[in-house]
């Protein structure tokens, strides 16, 4: 799980880094992996902590990163457009799927 957890974290961070801008009501769409790049730490740490020590704490944290994320990328949705909007549903995918997989 820890590689796939690892594998998802960097390839949203790739994906994220060609979106465009659409103005003031989305701050950072042009680079949004700069204004959800908290939420993305978090989870990253959160993955870190539940790989090196599984409990219930420790997952129960890792949803609420995965939960905090998603969250985070639904603030794009109205922002982005064509190619841009396809990026993000698939990110919202792989945090979904990231999410369900988590067994607590």
């Amino acid at each position: 799980m820890k590689f796939k957890n690892l594998f998802f974290i960097f390839s949203f961070i790739l994906v994220s880094g060609f979106f465009s801008s659409c103005g003031d009501d989305c701050p950072f769409a042009s680079n949004y992996i700069q204004g959800l790049s908290e939420e993305i730490n978090v989870l990253s740490g959160a993955s870190m902590n539940y790989d090196n020590d599984p409990t219930n704490e420790n997952c129960s944290a890792y949803k609420t990163a995965y939960q905090s994320l998603i969250d985070g990328l639904l603030t794009y949705e109205d922002c982005l457009s064509g190619q841009d909007l396809v990026n993000l549903e698939f990110d919202l995918e792989a945090a979904q799927n990231g999410l369900n997989a988590l067994p607590c």
